[in-house]
């Protein structure tokens, strides 16, 4: 605790940890960024099937391309993926959820996941 004197008074502050935030610390905050938190995700777990490079062409699993945030938000061939401010709606969210996604690789952590629902939750902007 910190003792702050001002005047006459005397005021106790709590101790601040300097450390720095977890997953679980920025999914809880007011703003996921999908340039710092949500494209990490997507590069790490999705692009090398939506929108990655596979024998010298770009591999588009359903015709979605992830590798940008235009690309995302327009969808599959099945159509929209994202549903922002509705993340129980939105495809991408439901087929991690269910296992299905992805399709090569680890699964997607549960923190990962609170990331991507906190993102599509605050509208899914393109920050």
């Amino acid at each position: 605790m910190l003792a702050l004197v001002l005047g006459s008074g005397a005021f106790v502050l709590p101790a601040v940890s300097a450390s720095a935030p977890t997953p679980d610390d920025r999914s809880a905050r007011a703003e996921v960024s999908y340039a710092n938190d949500v494209f990490p995700i997507l590069e790490k777990r999705c692009i090398r099937c939506h929108g990655g490079m596979d024998e010298g062409e770009i591999r588009l699993e359903l015709s979605l391309n992830m590798t940008t945030y235009e690309g995302l938000m327009i969808g599959s061939e099945y159509g929209e993926v994202v549903t922002p401010g509705d993340p129980d709606d939105s495809v991408i969210i439901q087929m991690i959820e269910d296992g299905d996604m992805p399709d090569e690789g680890d699964p997607v952590p549960p923190e990962e996941l609170a990331l991507l629902r906190a993102w599509i939750a605050e509208g899914a902007q393109n920050n």
